[in-house]
C-alpha cells in the first residue's frame, strides 16, 4: 500500500531521510538531498561550508512534479540556483 509515494524524487528523499534517522548506516548509500524551498536554510549552510573547502564542488538540481528530466542543472554557485 501507498507505494506511489516513492515515485517522486521529493517524497523518496523525505522517506529515505526519515528511515536514515530510524535505521542509521544502512541508508548511507544516498547522497545529501534537500527539498527546496522547505530546506533552503540547511542547503545554504552546507553549500557555503563545502564551497569554502572545495571551490570545484558541484551540486545537481532536479525539479519535482514529474518533470521527466527537464530543467536539470548543475550548479557550483548559489546565484545559479533557480527554483519555482
Amino acid at each position: 500500500p501507498k507505494t506511489t509515494l516513492i515515485c517522486t524524487k521529493d517524497n523518496l528523499a523525505r522517506i529515505i531521510k526519515r528511515n536514515k534517522g530510524w535505521f542509521g548506516k544502512i541508508y548511507n548509500f544516498t547522497p545529501m538531498t534537500y527539498c527546496l524551498p522547505n530546506e533552503t536554510k540547511q542547503f545554504v549552510d552546507v553549500f557555503t561550508r563545502q564551497t569554502m573547502n572545495d571551490k570545484n564542488r558541484n551540486w545537481i538540481c532536479k525539479p519535482t512534479d514529474l518533470s521527466r528530466g527537464r530543467k536539470i542543472s548543475i550548479i557550483n554557485n548559489l546565484h545559479d540556483l533557480q527554483y519555482d
